[in-house]
């Protein structure tokens, strides 16, 4: 799963003893990568909070905002993301913009609220679709999207 040691080794690159070399090698694919201008860990409450220029890689998904809380587990596992503050999230060919994104990791569901929108482009013709709602829910492993109060448009075919 992913680990929360990565966050921590974030915080220590550039330090002679880093957190990474005390950690077994895991595989790449599971890897969340993420980088910030400031990041700081509690090792307590296994919470991290990264600000100003936050980009944050889970496989086929990217995050950016200017503010993330980052929850572990006693595995050091990461169970909870929430940014904050201009989130985009680019997966694929879609690009969802919003206030705040919940992402709950262990359920691969993600929840992005205010101003919330995902802007849709085909691959074949490049033609983009726009939904628009007070939240939009996207289940990573179903394709599935769910959408509150939606507002949405598309190219018709009387437009080509």
């Amino acid at each position: 799963m992913i680990g929360l040691y990565l966050i921590l080794s974030l915080m220590t690159a550039g330090a002679e003893n880093s957190l990474i070399s005390e950690v077994p090698e895991k595989k790449e694919a599971k890897r969340l990568k993420a980088s910030s201008e400031i990041a700081i860990h509690n090792t307590e409450t296994k919470e991290s909070i990264l600000k100003k220029n936050v980009r944050v890689v889970d496989g086929k998904m990217v995050i950016d905002c200017e503010l993330m809380t980052i929850q572990g587990d006693d595995k050091k596992e990461v169970t909870f993301v929430l940014a904050e503050k201009d989130v985009v999230i680019v997966k694929e060919n879609s690009v969802a913009t919003g206030d705040r994104a919940e992402y709950y990791v262990l359920d691969k569901r993600v929840e992005l609220t205010g101003s919330a929108m995902i802007v849709q482009t085909n691959e074949e013709t490049g033609e983009k679709s726009v939904i628009r709602g007070s939240k939009i829910i996207f289940y990573r492993d179903k394709n599935i999207i769910e959408v509150k109060e939606f507002k949405g448009d598309s190219p018709s075919k009387e437009e080509n």
